[in-house]
């Protein structure tokens, strides 16, 4: 009963939808602080970007052998 509630949830569902939530909202950790050294998830979002667009821009120039 609970696999045909959740296909029909599944296969109904309008994923073209955009959500106006907060992550934190919608993960239920709006109200949770992070301890010293641990990232919040908008900082970690942050520094991800920031490492993908540094790797990005970066070259690896190996000397020839």
């Amino acid at each position: 009963m609970l696999k045909q509630i959740m296909d029909e949830v599944v296969n109904n569902y309008d994923y073209s939808q955009t959500l106006d939530i907060p992550i934190e909202k919608l993960t239920g950790v709006e109200d949770q602080m992070p301890f010293g050294g641990i990232r919040s998830l908008p900082e970690m979002a942050d520094y991800i970007k920031n490492f993908s667009e540094i790797t990005a821009r970066t070259v690896l120039v190996l000397p020839e052998l």
